[in-house]
């Protein structure tokens, strides 16, 4: 059976395709070596997380290879080692006609089962695989991959039956035809991409490669780079949405432009799953199964009117949010910012990424703050995934008035101390940071900062643990059409040598939210570098100690079960216990299924009366914005809606109160 399989991967060997792979497979390797902060060992256990890796993102259902053609492509585990140091592609080569071979078959099998009635009385379940997130399994044979396949066909109709809501105008088979073709679009776009199939499933195996280095590497295709590059200095009409594709082909947004719509909507995140796209007056466009190409073809159907996005988020939930395409504006205005008031005027400050010149923009709306007579601050980073490492560190000197922010380590250089390039602090009142589970990177470098200088309180989950930075380079630099690759260049530690990364930030005081609901974090995935200190000699003096213990006491005190923060942490905890029981089974009969929904709908947070469980946060937009918010209709809508959920924050009433206990201890 080998001897054929090297017969069928010979009609590709000497082709210009096999040629120009090889050459790439090369060049990512050099520069994965000579640029990578922890180059792996290339042995066979890097073979064997390379070979697991591949076939999880090209078959990441486990519906297409069965456990015979799995077995047959084993025989490579151990060896890819050996072909990635001499730039050799035996098991690529072998390993596409089987799988085109699959998805043809696939293909014809899912047009066969959706032809006829599918039975949604038959009480049947879809039962979840055992194991790690990277688990792989294979069925046994192609008549057990159908069946699968049927009966996610079923799961995908009921989940359109039940988004109706109440009145259920369209029955369930009226969404057979709309599932099916989702699913041969999948397969579709495969076999016809637009790069080729070779070179599209080359592509995967290049990313597998990189991606087993750490999980912040990555391969990236020409066109990827072009659109990623195209996206930070975009100056036309557009929605401020990069999107690209994630491991399993979903339509993923990679980067929020600030001062973009959808920036400013202050409801979309890197990592939402696009799932349609509606233009005002005209059909919805289901995305599910589409590639990014089709995404952006949607999107640029028009520069007028409104259209509705639809993403999943990544606690499952869906949220439609309606969207104008306008000029990208990065100015003062980019940032969220209210005076909460009270018994104390408190300034309010949203950053959801740390773009070129927030830092400035955070300073401006302070010194706007300040004459509006603030006594304490309040600068919510949740979600906030990063961005520019030196934005997060001149934002961290904003507070701090002179010394060490973090150190770098290179394998280049020696460890390098990053100081705060001025002297001096644009506010010295007390201050809470919020964070989440979503907080990286940048946010955890400036998070860490204030906490080691007790410059803040931090408030909130433990960060995601990302504390590495990156870098695109050409895989040729003779030839830079070839590819690129993004590497993981350097680690980065706090001021006391430890680092965040794979660990995390720790707040002061917990107080969660539901983006505890995904339990995946750094130290979750695959690959992820693990934490270690640096030895460099720091000279930082930390301000005096915040009253820590007496603040959460405080706080303790509030968390009582009729508070309306209480509730909501104690459901996302509830929630969080059961979500692993609740996916190991689900019914796809009718009736077993919507009971199924209406039990999990029973365990979501209830509607908070919030008038009568906590003091009402009354907030302000700063007297200094009226006038360009008088200009501009539309972005005086988006900063209404910001502002009108600010007003129903449990999480950012309750920073309030820490502050307003804070300021009285003084």
């Amino acid at each position: 059976m080998k001897t054929l399989l090297l017969l069928l991967a010979c009609v590709l060997a000497g082709s210009a395709f096999a040629q120009n792979t090889q050459n790439e497979l090369k060049g990512l390797k050099t520069v994965l070596e000579e640029t990578h902060i922890a180059p792996r060992t290339i042995d066979d256990a890097f073979s064997r997380d390379v070979f697991r890796r591949f076939i999880k993102i090209v078959d990441s259902r486990g519906l297409l290879l069965t456990q015979q053609e799995y077995a047959l492509l084993k025989q490579y585990e151990t060896s890819l080692d050996d072909e990635y140091q001499k730039g050799e592609l035996t098991f690529l080569q072998a390993f596409l006609p089987i799988y085109k071979k699959r998805l043809l078959a696939h293909q014809e099998a899912i047009q066969r089962m959706t032809d006829k009635p599918l039975d949604f009385t038959k009480k049947e379940a879809l039962v979840a695989v055992e194991g790690k997130r990277d688990t792989i399994f294979h069925l046994a044979n192609e008549q057990e991959s159908y069946k699968i396949q049927e009966r996610l066909i079923k799961y995908a109709c009921l989940l359109r039956y039940e988004a109706q809501g109440k009145e259920k105008k369209a029955d369930l088979p009226t969404f057979v035809p709309q599932v099916r073709k989702t699913e041969l679009r999948r397969i579709k776009r495969i076999l016809e991409h637009a790069e080729g199939f070779e070179q599209y499933i080359t592509n995967r195996y290049l990313l597998a490669v990189a991606i087993c280095y750490d999980p912040h590497s990555y391969y990236m295709n020409l066109t990827s780079v072009q659109g990623f590059m195209s996206g930070l200095t975009s100056q036309g009409l557009s929605f401020g949405i990069n999107l690209m594709e994630n491991e399993q082909d979903e339509i993923v947004i990679d980067q929020l432009i600030p001062g973009g719509s959808a920036w400013n909507s202050n409801k979309l995140h890197v990592g939402d799953v696009l799932l349609s796209i509606q233009w005002e007056g005209k059909e919805a466009i289901d995305l599910v199964g589409a590639g990014v190409e089709e995404a952006y073809a949607v999107i640029e159907q028009s520069n007028k009117g409104k259209a509705f996005f639809v993403f999943r988020q990544k606690d499952g939930a869906t949220d439609t949010i309606k969207l104008a395409k306008t000029v990208t504006r990065q100015d003062e205005n980019t940032i969220k910012c209210f005076v909460i008031q009270g018994k104390k005027k408190i300034g309010y400050i949203s950053l959801p990424a740390f773009y070129q010149g927030c830092a400035r923009d955070v300073g401006s709306a302070i010194v706007k703050m300040k004459k509006e007579g603030i006594e304490g601050l309040i600068m919510d980073i949740r979600d906030n995934g990063g961005g520019s490492m030196d934005e997060g560190n001149e934002l961290a000197g904003i507070f701090i008035d002179q010394g060490a922010l973090m150190i770098v380590n290179s394998r280049q250089n020696k460890p390098t101390i990053i100081k705060d390039p001025n002297r001096g602090t644009m506010f010295d009142a007390p201050m809470v940071v919020m964070i989440n589970r979503n907080s990286a990177s940048a946010s955890e470098i400036f998070s860490s900062t204030l906490q080691d200088y007790h410059r803040a309180l931090i408030v909130g989950s433990k960060t995601y643990g990302k504390s590495t930075g990156q870098g695109i380079v050409p895989i040729n630099k003779e030839n830079p059409k070839t590819g690129f690759a993004k590497i993981t260049q350097i680690k980065i530690y706090r001021v006391n040598g430890r680092t965040a990364q794979f660990v995390g930030v720790e707040p002061d005081i917990e107080m969660i939210d539901d983006s505890e609901v995904d339990f995946m974090r750094e130290s979750d995935a695959p690959h992820a570098l693990k934490p270690d200190t640096v030895n460099k000699k720091v000279l930082f003096v930390p301000l005096p100690l915040i009253p820590i213990e007496d603040l959460r006491q405080k706080h303790l005190g509030r968390m009582t079960p009729s508070n309306g923060l209480y509730k909501i942490m104690q459901a996302i905890r509830k929630i969080k216990d059961a979500q692993q029981d609740v996916y190991k089974q689900i019914p796809i009969d009718k009736e077993g299924f919507l009971k199924w929904r209406a039990d999990l709908e029973a365990n979501l947070p209830q509607e908070v009366d919030f008038a009568k469980d906590l003091p009402t946060l009354q907030a302000n937009s700063l007297q200094a914005d009226a006038v360009w918010l008088a200009q501009d209709e539309y972005a005086k809508e988006m900063h209404q809606n910001i502002l009108d959920s600010l007003k129903k924050d449990v999480h950012v009433a309750e920073c309030y109160q820490i502050l307003l206990d804070w300021i009285a201890m003084l």
